[in-house]
């Protein structure tokens, strides 16, 4: 007779991981994902062109986010809450609730030199981003997932923050980075 799996003796597979990775990074830029009453990859845009850079890294373990110059306390906040709580919850609901993971880190990189003018709506800017979320397990192996995708942005908001003008495509942004899920 097969044994009765419970938690104490069932073991988690470790490819769900990638599915935690892939759940934390689109959870993050997620529209459900806002601080203060804002949405947290507007503020990110907006931190980000105000400080000239197209890049950040989150270390999910450790809850640190580079460049520090983005550190304001929305984002300081919203980073807090998906690596201390919602990363080790879904880890938990993965079979993985002691967290056995060596390293997990996001990154997440804007294209604003190819933001493109939003041709459903004149008021609004797409802006390219890669975001690609590396998670590490306990026997070494790397489980990635990669969001190639694009922000809805304010374009008056956009045009008060930079010089960089939109380009019109008909439909929508181009592929941004090409990124393999592996």
């Amino acid at each position: 007779m097969a044994e009765k799996r419970t938690a104490t003796n069932h073991r988690p597979k470790y490819k769900v991981i990638k599915s935690i990775a892939h759940g934390f990074a689109q959870s993050f830029v997620s529209m459900e994902n806002f601080e203060e009453g804002e949405y947290v990859m507007d503020l990110l845009i907006i931190e980000m062109l105000k400080q000239d850079k197209d890049s950040l890294k989150i270390d999910i373990l450790s809850a640190r986010l580079a460049p520090k110059c983005l550190n304001s306390n929305e984002i300081t906040t919203a980073v807090n809450h998906y690596c201390r709580k919602f990363f080790p919850r879904m880890s938990a609901a993965h079979g993985f609730a002691d967290c056995p993971f060596e390293n997990a880190t996001m990154s997440l990189q804007f294209d604003f030199l190819n933001a493109s003018a939003c041709s459903a709506d004149a008021q609004t800017v797409l802006v390219p981003y890669r975001c690609q979320t590396e998670i590490m397990d306990d026997r070494g192996q790397t489980h990635n997932c990669c969001l190639n995708e694009a922000e809805v942005f304010s374009l008056t908001v956009w045009r008060s923050l930079t010089k960089i003008t939109p380009k019109y495509t008909g439909s929508g942004p181009r592929p941004y980075h090409q990124c393999e899920n592996r």
